[in-house]
């Protein structure tokens, strides 16, 4: 019985450990609005905006789309993209990303 329980905390431990470490890195990286918009679930795609430590190569841009993500625009170390929420706190998780924001609609002066 004594083995059992060693070879369970050999084997929960780490998971337990990482899933806690995925939720810090989500809080420290995500800004509230995403953070929300995770939180809630669902399949809905949402809009966002990555910014990375260092410029998008070829190289990131596999590493993002095996996530699920999709890319919509590029300037150096920053890309607007959409992805489901599972994708988007897989992608927090990932050590080139320093800060993923969710996009916000603004209104223009002239519309109502």
């Amino acid at each position: 019985m004594q083995k059992a329980g060693v070879i369970f905390i050999c084997f929960a431990l780490p998971f337990l450990v990482c899933r806690e470490r995925s939720a810090v890195v989500v809080h420290e990286k995500v800004d509230a609005q995403l953070r929300a918009r995770i939180a809630e679930g669902g399949t809905e795609e949402i809009s966002f905006f990555i910014e990375c430590n260092r410029p998008i190569s070829d190289e990131l841009r596999v590493k993002i789309k095996n996530i699920g993500i999709v890319l919509e625009s590029l300037a150096e170390n920053l890309a607007t993209a959409r992805g489901k929420p599972k994708q988007i706190a897989l992608l927090a998780e990932q050590d080139f990303v320093v800060r993923l924001q969710a996009a916000r609609r603004v209104k223009l002066l002239d519309q109502k």
